[in-house]
């Protein structure tokens, strides 16, 4: 065994000083972990009873206390419907199923690699085109508006929707082509290959931390996203540019961080199953020091600067892996979406959470109802057991049942006695519908907007439309803030992936992101309206005509009606064939009679499909005049049986007593019966009365 070398004792010593550092990074690390987990735990409670909430159950502690009691355990869920149709609501203004909600325009003063000065903005149209479209195809491929629904559904439940991305992934295409072999036969092979290209995903908000002292997610120094795998996934991220002798002593040692983290997750694991023992793994995105990342396996380069903006993967304070921000712009690659802003946390409030006090006082209020109704349906009877006994021994009440009297001469009204429990259903009735008006309220979602009809509602179309424009108020603000907190800066970072990866240089460019979420919101019926209006007035004027597009109108008009123009109206490259081949000497020009008299029909077309429009919202009035008939008599029924079983009580007690008086005139007759009999048997033997 010879002696260490000078040069093997420098690289011993290295390598313990880097193993120190990482260490000492991965501790470092994980504190913050633990910090922003017991920042968090309130928030995770809050959710906890929103998601109880929501599933229309109560809390075990509240549970208990009903069953003990005996009471009525019924919950009404008007929360669900109120997050569903909120949820609904918001998806159908934000996603449209016949168009994107955001586009691409070249910014005021473009500037691209070439062109002349008078052909910028032709360029920077074409290539805002080609951006969009390479885009439109990444989004589409990770199924974007699936992605944005789920987030739209965790904001309205939970308070909170998280979208990320762009995130990198490895997309396998597979060609197939045709191998001639050496026999003369030929056969078909497939071709596999890897692309990657950027995605967006949803994260669970259970699983991402931020910065306790940040108010906002711009504010945050670091957030963290939380990964449960088996040991099979942690397994394939070796293959994937991870620590692979990092990886293997995590698999060998099982040292698993338990996915349960506090009393919150725990309980959480207790009603749904939730965390099973995997390894828990930490992403970790913020801004690191230079040697921090060189000891934990970051390749050195002079051009790194002292503070770099990256990712961290963490298992148990092990770092397995970390990687520089894949943006040069440092940005982070999460939106956070809140249904109700709270100014001292990124998290917000959902439906449950808004509305919880009237949610309990309608549960409270209908539990009291349903236990009065059952109290109130027979009288409380009260009996003697001293002076009467059932025939059968049994102590059951039910009809036409025998009863014997054990003590002589004792009136029936002193062995029975029966007190009717007053029915207060009317009073517990409006308790519960001011309960529910008060949910409407909170949440700014009325039963107009939930497509459900009012009491009062206006019976004109122009009013109808007023009043769905102002229901929607609250829907619209939330757009707004869709827009601004997701929308735009998810697709600039997806645009500045394109810039900085994308392989098509004629899409690149200086482009603007415009949501288009706002500009959904007015009401069909006005939309549909107006363009015809417009329509009418471009074909009638001859100064308007020469200055509007008109079959970008129609095609607007045809888009606001919900129906896809694919198929029916032809594409701009086809009118702009048809009009060369009109302009070309020799073909027959159309007579201008022949023209007015299809600019005519045109009309006759539209005026025919504005009536149709207007038969059809009239049949959908007549149907809202139906649905509230129908209201007013279940509510006039309700009453009536209401009443039913007030009269029926009172007669019920009114019978009893009838039942006392007449069994006690029974026995008074029957005692002077028998005195009558026994004056004449004395009478008889002595001949004398009493």
């Amino acid at each position: 065994m010879h002696e260490p070398l000078p040069h093997e004792n420098e690289d011993e010593a290295e390598r313990l000083r880097l193993q120190q550092l990482r260490q000492a990074f991965g501790a470092g690390l994980q504190r913050n972990i633990d910090r922003a987990i017991a920042a968090k735990s309130s928030i995770e409670s809050r959710w906890l009873e929103d998601i109880r909430q929501y599933n229309g159950q109560y809390d075990a502690d509240t549970k208990a206390v009903l069953d003990a009691a005996k009471r009525s355990t019924a919950f009404v869920n008007i929360t669900r419907a109120k997050c569903n149709a909120a949820e609904s609501r918001l998806a159908e203004m934000l996603l449209p199923t016949d168009d994107r909600n955001w586009a691409i325009q070249p910014t005021p003063i473009p500037k691209l690699p070439n062109g002349a000065d008078d052909q910028v903005r032709e360029f920077a149209r074409e290539a805002a085109s080609k951006m969009q479209r390479e885009m439109d195809d990444a989004l589409a491929e990770s199924d974007f508006n699936a992605v944005l629904r789920d987030v739209i559904h965790d904001a309205a439940v939970l308070g909170t929707g998280i979208l990320k991305g762009p995130v990198i992934r490895n997309r396998i295409r597979r060609s197939w082509r045709k191998q001639q072999l050496p026999d003369g036969t030929s056969v078909h092979r497939v071709d596999v290959s890897e692309d990657l290209r950027p995605a967006a995903e949803c994260v669970s908000p259970w699983d991402l931390f931020i910065d306790p002292d940040a108010r906002t997610l711009q504010e945050a120094e670091f957030i963290i996203q939380r990964h449960r795998m088996t040991r099979q996934q942690l397994r394939e991220l070796g293959k994937t540019g991870f620590d692979k002798q990092a990886i293997a002593e995590l698999l060998q040692s099982d040292d698993r961080q338990r996915a349960m983290q506090g009393q919150v997750d725990q309980s959480r694991s207790d009603t749904s199953g939730y965390g099973d023992g995997r390894f828990e793994l930490w992403e970790y995105h913020g801004e690191f020091a230079k040697d921090d990342l060189l000891a934990a396996g970051l390749p050195d380069s002079d051009e790194l600067p002292d503070a770099i903006s990256g990712t961290a993967w963490i298992c148990g304070q092990v770092v397995l892996r970390v990687a520089m921000n894949v943006l040069d712009s440092g940005e982070q690659p999460f939106c956070l979406f809140t249904w109700e802003r709270d100014d001292t946390t990124p998290f917000g409030m959902g439906v449950p959470a808004m509305c919880r006090d009237s949610q309990r006082v309608a549960n409270a209020s209908w539990r009291m109802l349903l236990d009065n109704a059952a109290m109130s349906v027979m009288p409380q009877v009260v009996i003697n057991g001293k002076a009467v006994r059932p025939v059968d021994g049994s102590w059951v009440l039910r009809p036409g049942k025998l009863w014997e009297i054990t003590q002589d001469g004792m009136p029936v009204s002193n062995v029975f006695g029966a007190f009717p429990v007053a029915a207060n259903l009317g009073e517990l009735a409006s308790l519960f519908q001011q309960a529910r008006a008060l949910v409407d309220d909170e949440t700014g979602l009325p039963m107009i907007a939930q497509g459900q009809q009012e009491p009062a509602v206006t019976k004109t179309a122009q009013g109808m439309a007023m009043l769905m424009s102002s229901a929607s108020t609250v829907l619209r603000r939330l757009v707004r803030h869709f827009d601004d907190d997701v929308t735009r800066p998810f697709l600039r970072r997806l645009y500045d992936w394109f810039m900085q990866y994308g392989d098509n240089e004629a899409a690149k460019g200086d482009y603007d992101i415009i949501p288009l979420g706002s500009s959904s919101l007015m009401v069909k019926e006005q939309t549909q309206q107006g363009l015809l209006n417009l329509l009418q007035l471009a074909q009638s004027s001859a100064a308007l005509a020469p200055i509007t597009d008109i079959p970008a109108l129609y095609r607007k008009l045809v888009q606001a009606m919900s129906i896809n123009a694919d198929g029916l109206i032809k594409s701009d490259e086809e009118i702009r064939t048809l009009q060369q081949q009109a302009s070309q000497p020799g073909q027959e020009q159309s007579d201008p009679a022949q023209l007015r008299a299809q600019v005519e029909q045109g009309k006759l077309q539209l005026e025919s499909q504005k009536l149709q429009q207007q038969a059809a919202m009239q049949q959908q009035q007549a149907q809202l005049d139906v649905a509230r008939l129908q209201l007013e008599k279940a509510g006039q029924e309700q009453d009536a049986q209401m009443r039913l079983l007030q009269i029926q009580n009172e007669a019920e007690t009114t019978g009893a007593e009838i039942a006392a008086a007449r069994e006690q005139t029974r026995m008074s007759i029957d005692s002077k019966h028998q005195l009558f009999n026994a004056e004449a048997m004395l009478r008889q033997q002595t001949g004398a009365g009493i």
